[in-house]
């Protein structure tokens, strides 16, 4: 193959890609395309994948749905606030009764607080562990079944996500006080 016709197939090929993937993008079921960008972090107890998500397919994706609940739930069991942080959007709400016992205003706003809500929580129960039961998803949302090591109550934390698949609003539900 001549450099000429070489030059004109890679310009083909990039042509069949775009066509490929503006068709993909532009079907009635995606807003988005689903990319995930994995980074590896190695702590003292071994090493561990989070996954970061630069955009989300809406409706939510079953299989994007159940790796963000396994990442949700092992950065919360690695106790890494910075992991858990990496979930939330900067100007995201959470909504939670336990906010309300705790704080006297049941919403947290912003990711600030957030850090502070959750170093809290951290510090109260260094050793705790959440076992995740199930995983519901809508259009842009994920509800989660979860119970933890330091309380009888189950909790279902309904995450709404933005289109970047950062968590925006976080409703929180127990069935105990």
């Amino acid at each position: 193959m001549k450099s000429g016709e070489a030059q004109v197939s890679q310009w083909t090929d990039m042509q069949n890609a775009a066509r490929s993937a503006a068709a993909w993008t532009a079907s009635p079921r995606k807003s988005h395309a689903l990319i995930f960008s994995q980074h590896r972090h190695v702590p003292a107890g071994g090493a561990m994948i989070t996954w970061f998500m630069e955009s989300v397919s809406l409706p939510l994706e079953p299989a994007f749905v159940h790796q963000f609940a396994q990442d949700w739930i092992g950065a919360w069991n690695s106790h890494e606030l910075e992991r858990i942080l990496a979930h939330y959007s900067p100007d995201v709400t959470l909504v939670s009764p336990v906010a309300l016992k705790r704080l006297g205003n049941a919403t947290v706003q912003g990711k600030a607080a957030l850090h502070d809500y959750f170093r809290a929580g951290l510090e109260a129960y260094p050793d705790f562990r959440f076992t995740l039961h199930d995983t519901f998803w809508g259009v842009d949302t994920i509800a989660l079944l979860y119970s933890s090591s330091f309380r009888t109550a189950q909790t279902v934390e309904v995450m709404q996500l933005a289109p970047d698949g950062l968590v925006v609003r976080v409703w929180a539900n127990y069935n105990e006080e």
